[in-house]
């Protein structure tokens, strides 16, 4: 989705801190609104403003989107919930078929989706690309960047602001079988977006 102020565009696609950056803006009293559709780019002329697009490490965004399964009515790409609505519960053997079989069937899917989001502004002057596990630095630093009006403050109520959506049930864990199934299905993600380097698998900031 977009979260727009005078001075910049937010754009943050599904389960890479939207929840988050949102509360954490009216925590801290920063004036912003939503332009176009919840998960789509922004409607209106982005002009000179700064633009900031969030992305996650593949590994982490697609263990968010199985247990947002399991946690959530909303199903948001047919692709990969056909594959999870076979599945009973989020436990370990069906988290190893979910990998198994998403891998095999859409290759690149996560890849395909960081690039619709940021691929239309990446070459502009001001861009800026995020990642969720600097989620609560980046953010901060891109406002400040984008020279929206906020104070130590304002900074500081940001930074307090507790992780949003936090899913409650234990996370399946990731084995190095699986990590490298999904990084031969979306190497192009990882060397994109810097998920190569060791620093990338440290814990999220929200």
């Amino acid at each position: 989705m977009a979260v727009c102020t005078k001075e910049a565009v937010l754009i943050l696609p599904p389960k890479t801190g939207s929840a988050w950056v949102r509360t954490a803006m009216n925590n801290a009293g920063i004036e912003w609104w939503q332009d176009g559709d919840e998960h789509g780019h922004p409607r209106k002329p982005i002009g000179d403003r700064l633009v900031y697009v969030v992305v996650r490490n593949p590994l982490h965004w697609l263990r968010s989107y199985f247990m947002f399964h399991f946690t959530s009515p909303v199903r948001l790409y047919p692709e990969i919930d056909s594959i999870l609505s076979k599945l009973k519960k989020p436990d370990l053997w069906c988290w190893a078929e979910f990998v198994k079989d998403v891998t095999l069937e859409h290759p690149r899917f996560i890849t395909k989706l960081f690039d619709w989001y940021v691929a239309p502004y990446e070459d502009n002057e001001r861009f800026i690309l995020g990642h969720t596990e600097t989620l609560v630095t980046d953010t901060v630093s891109a406002l400040f960047e984008a020279r929206v009006p906020i104070d130590v403050d304002q900074i500081g109520q940001m930074r307090e602001t507790p992780r949003v959506n936090e899913c409650k049930l234990p996370k399946p864990e990731i084995t190095k079988d699986q990590w490298l199934q999904i990084l031969d299905a979306e190497r192009p993600a990882f060397e994109r977006y810097g998920y190569l380097k060791p620093e990338a698998t440290k814990q999220e900031e929200a």
